[in-house]
């Protein structure tokens, strides 16, 4: 994987959650897109699950930037969730993932 960063998730008092990713650096690549995922180590498409989070598309390829993470499937919990991934949409090619975990 081509990139490097840091991220946090806050979560604030009226239980609103923000993914903050900072000094992102990522090789740019066609409809780049941020999910949060189930799985710790998601290396192809096929590894992504149906609860993973949606959070838009990547607001650029480098810097710093920050997204809502709205409500987790029911039944699970964000802390359930191990990775960040950004991935190219149309092919479900991987271009990073961090472990937030």
């Amino acid at each position: 994987y081509g990139s490097a960063g840091a991220l946090t998730i806050y979560q604030f008092v009226d239980g609103r959650r923000l993914l903050y990713i900072e000094n992102l650096n990522i090789i740019n690549g066609p409809n780049l897109w941020v999910s949060l995922s189930l799985s710790p180590n998601p290396l192809t498409s096929d590894d992504f699950g149906r609860e993973d989070i949606d959070l838009g598309p990547l607001l650029a390829a480098s810097g710093s930037m920050s997204y809502e993470v709205p409500d987790v499937p029911r039944g699970l919990e964000i802390s359930d969730y191990y990775s960040v991934i950004i991935y190219e949409r149309d092919y479900g090619i991987i271009f990073s993932v961090a472990s937030i975990k």
